[in-house]
């Protein structure tokens, strides 16, 4: 019987896999991003600025952010606006639009990050500021925090009353990015030995990783025009699942083998960098010193990265964070078991997707 439930559990995963990933490809085939940002400018977009000289503005803009885009992504985001549809059987098409807006700024918020982290790969191929120049990657990144909500003033898919809630929810979560994003560079930029809390960890990763998931929810739940309850509900079990998936990704930074360093260039970037991860904090709070030394250095020396991360096992700070993430879900995951739905089947594949996240290898 064990036998029995642990093959149909995996197949069971399999399957959820194969959907999710069944549903992200017709997505993309949408053509969607390209309803909020052209491939190719043409004079109709460029009417606001009177100029013909769209052929720059292609070059400049979409180029670089599509050459991001095209090299694929965990698309996790829209993922997650999809499985909200399935909770109220609704399309998944009703959601495209808002998804795609998720998806677009975060991959400007990627080139970005790219840059404040001075990042070398980004998707198996060079970071966009590198391969278009540091002031092309700034302003096409920055053009892509405002042509989406631009994007929805103009739509005719929206009241003026649902149009007013979708721009305060991205307003909102935009500013949640950059407060999230500002305590992570000041503490691995600080010349000082303060090292942050778990707490203050935990507060940086909902801020710039749980937001854009938390932004997700809400415009799932504002278009498909879902009680304000289940959506608050929804919004917190997402920004969770950006904590969780954050650490996850954290985890792999450090362990992540071969498949982790063809898509960031090598293991380690975050000691490079002197990042603050859980990972780090933890395994600062058993053994600080040398650990401390080389962090503070944003040493590239491998061999020091990889003394580094030797010490950060020894500590079994993996494990730990492995384990936070974990609680992290199944915490979260209480409030939104509480909630009623038509198809309660559905709302586990939520939590399967959760723990997905934080089992991935990539």
């Amino acid at each position: 019987m064990f036998i029995r439930n642990l093959r149909r559990a995996f197949f069971s995963k399999i399957e959820f896999m194969q959907q999710m990933k069944a549903d992200i490809k017709s997505f993309e085939s949408s053509n969607y991003f390209e309803k909020i940002l052209p491939r190719k400018f043409n004079l109709n977009d460029s009417q606001f600025c009177k100029t013909d000289d769209v052929q720059t503005l292609t070059n400049s803009i979409s180029n670089p952010i599509y050459d991001l885009l095209d090299r694929g992504g965990k698309r996790w985001r829209p993922a997650f606006c999809f499985l909200i549809a399935d909770l109220f059987k609704r399309n998944h098409q009703e959601l495209y639009e808002v998804a795609s807006l998720v998806e677009l700024i975060h991959n400007a918020t990627l080139v970005i990050d790219d840059i404040e982290d001075d990042s070398i790969v980004r998707r198996n191929d060079k970071c966009v500021h590198i391969k278009y120049g540091l002031d092309v990657a700034v302003n096409a990144a920055n053009y892509v925090y405002f042509a989406p909500l631009h994007y929805i003033l103009d739509s005719t898919n929206y009241s003026d009353e649902k149009k007013m809630k979708i721009l305060t929810v991205c307003l909102k979560n935009m500013k949640i990015v950059h407060f999230g994003q500002a305590w992570d560079i000041v503490w691995h930029k600080q010349n000082s030995d303060i090292i942050p809390t778990e707490e203050q960890y935990f507060k940086m990763a909902e801020c710039k990783t749980g937001a854009l998931a938390c932004m997700a929810a809400q415009l799932s739940c504002i278009v498909l025009d879902q009680d304000e309850k289940i959506g608050q509900a929804l919004a917190k079990f997402a920004i969770q699942i950006g904590v969780a998936f954050q650490i996850q990704d954290d985890i792999l930074n450090l362990s992540g083998g071969e498949k982790y360093k063809k898509t960031k260039g090598y293991l380690g970037e975050d000691i490079h960098e002197g990042k603050f991860s859980l990972i780090v904090i933890h395994s600062l709070n058993k053994q600080k010193g040398k650990l401390f030394e080389i962090l503070k250095s944003r040493t590239n020396d491998q061999a020091l990265i990889n003394e580094a991360i030797s010490i950060i096992k020894q500590t079994g700070s993996l494990e730990y964070a492995h384990s936070r993430s974990l609680e992290i879900i199944e915490e979260a995951w209480k409030e939104v078991e509480l909630l009623q739905f038509q198809h309660p089947e559905v709302k586990n594949k939520l939590r399967d997707f959760a723990k997905y996240l934080i089992e991935r290898d990539i």
